[in-house]
């Protein structure tokens, strides 16, 4: 399944899809994100979630997963990714 990011936090992420996923499954994803030091490039964060809420929006799926298992380095990147973020804010 296509998802995008809509938010992201340590805990988990607030995707955005086409179609439904059933709520309480445990999917594998994978999330690009860019690195810190050249956005222009990327790699990927792979791991489990497991659905929270599925709820209809408009023509799309407001999805809310919670993160069950990642690899570290990815973990890590993305903790970067998200601090420099609030900081922004």
């Amino acid at each position: 399944i296509d998802l995008r990011v809509k938010d992201i936090s340590e805990r988990g992420m607030g995707l955005v899809a086409a179609e439904a996923v059933p709520t309480a499954a445990t999917l594998a994803v994978r999330v690009r994100v860019p690195y810190l030091g050249d956005p222009v490039q990327s790699f990927d964060v792979t791991g489990t979630v497991k659905v929270a809420y599925v709820a209809m929006r408009g023509y799309e799926f407001a999805i809310g997963v919670i993160w069950v298992e990642r690899d570290e380095a990815g973990r890590l990147q993305m903790a970067r990714w998200i601090r420099r973020i609030e900081l922004d804010y």
